[in-house]
């Protein structure tokens, strides 16, 4: 993945996080973020309900991301 397009995805990930209220801790290795993952932890924090959830794993499913070049 281009540098550039790197930085920004994790750069807009971050501001999600921080608009749910989330420690950006749980973004343990930024070389290989694990976004089922991360998720799951959302869901189970009640940051995101089940229906957003299961749409975020589904567009993952679909089309597999990785921030690693």
């Amino acid at each position: 993945m281009d540098r550039n397009v790197q930085k920004q995805t994790l750069i807009e990930l971050s501001n999600f996080l921080v608009s749910t209220g989330t420690p950006l801790e749980w973004l343990k290795n930024v070389e290989q973020v694990n976004l089922n993952e991360l998720f799951l932890r959302l869901k189970e924090s009640g940051r995101i309900n089940n229906d957003v959830c299961e749409q975020l794993n589904t567009v993952l499913k679909t089309k597999k991301p990785s921030l690693k070049e």
